[in-house]
Formats: structure tokens, sequence, C-alpha cells
């Protein structure tokens, strides 16, 4: 499913599972959301319900990049004022058994062309990225915003990679669901690392949140 400006592209339930047959065409995403042609403008996945699963890596010849993913976000646009958003926003549902991450979310340079995850409830389970093996859950590449609140939760192994620096998890309300709620991986440790921040309107703290993740 490829997801455009202009509008929203909405899932309120049902069970997407993904053929053998057909995951060799995707090579990519099963659901890609990107900047498209438009210079301006959101292109929008809401998951409010349902289920994505079943997505098998592509054929064993394929040299895949980082991006391979069940949903895939990704603003490619060259230009760091077109001010068109990628945004994938999970209220419920699942994205579980797929042999690829579950979300991957990055944009090409850094300004207002954004991309964007807000997960918020819904489950990510059981998805294993045998290609790169790194964010089974979540990869969060650069310039991207990885936003977690209320009841989203990760299962042990759906850990959350963020490429650098500039890529971090961002608080905004009080995280409910059992404890640990994700692992977080980053490419090296030092005193000075940072995975934690806090996102526009806030409701919590970092201190409150940081002891439900692993």
């Amino acid at each position: 499913v490829d997801v455009a400006p202009p509008g929203p592209v909405n899932m309120y339930g049902g069970k997407s599972t993904v053929d053998d047959k057909d995951t060799y065409g995707m090579r990519d995403g099963v659901v890609i959301v990107y900047s498209g042609s438009s210079d301006e403008g959101a292109a929008t996945f809401n998951m409010r319900g349902g289920s994505i699963t079943n997505a098998k890596s592509t054929s064993p010849d394929f040299s895949s990049t980082v991006n391979m993913s069940v949903v895939l976000v990704l603003n490619d646009k060259n230009s760091a004022t077109n001010g068109c958003s990628c945004d994938f926003n999970m209220t419920g549902g699942e994205i579980t058994g797929n042999q690829r991450r579950a979300v991957y979310v990055g944009a090409k340079i850094s300004g207002t062309a954004t991309a964007t995850a807000t997960l918020t409830g819904g489950t990510i389970s059981g998805n294993v990225d045998i290609k790169n093996g790194e964010g089974n859950g979540v990869y969060a590449d650069a310039y991207s915003k990885l936003i977690l609140s209320d009841s989203i939760k990760f299962g042990a192994n759906d850990d959350i990679y963020l490429y650098n620096s500039s890529s971090k998890v961002l608080l905004l309300n009080t995280l409910t669901a059992e404890a640990p709620v994700a692992k977080i991986r980053v490419p090296s440790y030092s005193t000075s690392t940072q995975v934690l921040d806090l996102a526009d309107g806030a409701t919590t703290t970092i201190g409150d949140e940081c002891g439900k993740f692993a």
C-alpha cells in the first residue's frame, strides 16, 4: 500500500496477512508512507486496529537497505523547506509475526520535511529483521521523530534501534503498558548517550518514564 499526499489512509480493523507470493514485490515496505511527488502536504497512515502479519523478507538475492520494513515512513525530499510530512500514527491493533522489522522512520535531510512515527497504543511483537538484525520493532534513522505514549507495547525482542545521536525516543504522556515497554539499542554507548527526550506538549517527565525501558 502506497500512502502519499494528499489525505490519510486509515486502518480500523481486519487482518492483513501477507502471502509469500506477494512479499517479493514489496521491496521496502508493506505500507509505504512517503513524500511522493508533492512539494507540500502530508502523507499519513493511521492504524487504529486490526493486524499486519506474515510479511517475509524479500528474495534472498536482494541486497536490502535498512529501509525494509512492514511500515516504512520515509521522507526522501531533497529540500529541507518543502513542508512535506510523512506520518504513521498507531493507536491500536498489532504488527506481529513478520520476518522484517515492524517500522522504519527516517528523512533524507534535516528541516521541515519530516518523518514521524507516533505510537500510542497497540502491540508490536514477534517481528524479526532477518536481513539487518537491528531494530526489530522500530529503526529510527536520521532526522526522524519517534514518539511513544500511553499503552503502546513492544515484545521482548522487538527492540527500538536509534541510528545516531539525533535519533531519540520522545515521550508524550505516561506509558501505561507493563514494563519493560520496550528495549532501546544504539550503535554504541558512552556516558553522554541520551536516548530519551520529551515531545512537544509532554505531560510526563523523563524521570517518571525511564525505568519503563530495558
